[in-house]
């Protein structure tokens, strides 16, 4: 019976992590599914007149690209929760991007104690190894996260109020001196909608772009300092 029991806890932790990654990767929303209304961007992220350090586990190398609906629906609450693990005196990933209303598992893989907790927010306490605590995000913007144990220890969730979103790393071209990233957000609803793009160092001016129905948008983004 106890076999059983964490059997079917690993599949249901397996299961959940398929999901976030297909709602991380395609931006994927219960209300987006009707068949012949949704299209899909995509395009490059081109850092200019800047560096961003892209080594590293610490490093500022993730790029968030979100889409805010023009006017609104009001979003079905997100299901599938994220994990964010403390391993080796860092969390990973660096950088997470959930919806708002999510709940984030925070799991201890790491061989001391750690605490999870976002100064004037929220504070988890402290806990050991092998040990996993929730937080449910119910506002939005960007959350610090940290460890009161090792200072050192840092990352990002930002919560955003849209289910259109995606993460992407920027890559270095040292031959070329150039940085760069790919990024695509699927299933997304025929509409107008303001792009806005998210990275510890860098920022892009806010953009309209109109999504139609069965294509696919080609939209490049400028990130600089």
């Amino acid at each position: 019976m106890k076999l059983n029991r964490k059997m079917n806890a690993k599949k249901l932790f397996i299961l959940n992590e398929l999901l976030l990654i297909l709602t991380m990767v395609f931006g994927i929303s219960q209300l987006s599914f009707a068949a012949g209304t949704s299209g899909s961007i995509t395009g490059m992220i081109h850092v200019k007149r800047a560096y961003v350090n892209t080594k590293g586990p610490r490093s500022n190398r993730a790029v968030v690209v979100y889409l805010l609906p023009v006017h609104p629906p009001k979003f079905l609450e997100p299901k599938a929760t994220a994990v964010m693990i403390q391993k080796k005196l860092n969390f990973f990933p660096h950088v997470l991007i959930i919806q708002k209303g999510s709940t984030v598992k925070f799991l201890n893989d790491d061989t001391v104690k750690h605490d999870v907790m976002d100064p004037g927010d929220f504070d988890l306490g402290i806990f050991g190894k092998g040990v996993a605590r929730d937080h449910t995000f119910k506002s939005d913007g960007t959350k610090t996260i940290l460890c009161s144990l090792h200072p050192q220890m840092l990352a990002y969730i930002i919560v955003v109020n849209t289910p259109y979103f995606t993460k992407s790393d920027l890559i270095t071209n040292y031959k070329l001196k150039q940085q760069y990233a790919k990024y695509l957000i699927g299933n997304i609803p025929a509409g107008n909608y303001v792009v806005r793009v998210w990275n510890h160092d860098l920022s892009a001016r806010r953009q309209h772009v109109h999504i139609v129905s069965g294509k696919t948008t080609v939209f490049n983004i400028n990130i600089h300092e």
